[in-house]
C-alpha cells in the first residue's frame, strides 16, 4: 500500500491530493481540500451547530481531522496505529466490537 500511495502521488501531485490509509488495507484518496471535519462542519451548520457541538470517534487516518476538531472526540480501541500515534492526547474507549461508541454517548449523555 505504501507502494501504491508513493505512485500516486508521484504522478498527480503530493499538493494537489490527500492520501490516507482507513485501516491497514484501504487507502483513501481525496482532493487536497477534503476531510471528514468539513464534510462534518457544512451538515452541522445547517441546524446552526458549529464543530466544537459535535461529538465525533474514529478509528482511521480518515477521523484524524474530525477527532481533533470537534468539541470531544474519541479514537476507537480498534483503531489503526498510524492514527493512534497522532492522537496521543485523546481518549481511546472499547473497540467497535465491545459498543465503545454506545457505551461512551450513554455515559456522556447520561442514557
Amino acid at each position: 500500500m505504501l507502494e501504491l500511495e508513493n505512485e500516486i502521488k508521484r504522478v498527480v501531485g503530493e499538493e494537489n491530493i490527500s492520501l490516507l490509509f482507513a485501516n491497514e488495507g484501504s487507502l483513501e484518496v481525496f482532493p487536497a481540500n477534503c476531510d471528514k471535519a468539513k464534510a462534518a462542519e457544512v451538515v452541522l451548520k445547517r441546524d446552526g451547530l458549529t464543530l466544537k457541538d459535535a461529538v465525533s470517534f474514529g478509528d482511521g487516518l480518515n477521523d484524524y481531522e474530525l477527532i481533533t476538531e470537534t468539541g470531544l472526540g474519541f479514537a476507537m480501541g480498534n483503531s489503526i496505529y498510524l492514527l493512534l500515534e497522532k492522537l496521543t492526547d485523546t481518549e481511546v474507549i472499547e473497540s467497535n466490537a465491545e459498543d465503545g461508541m454506545a457505551k461512551k454517548l450513554r455515559e456522556l449523555f447520561d442514557l
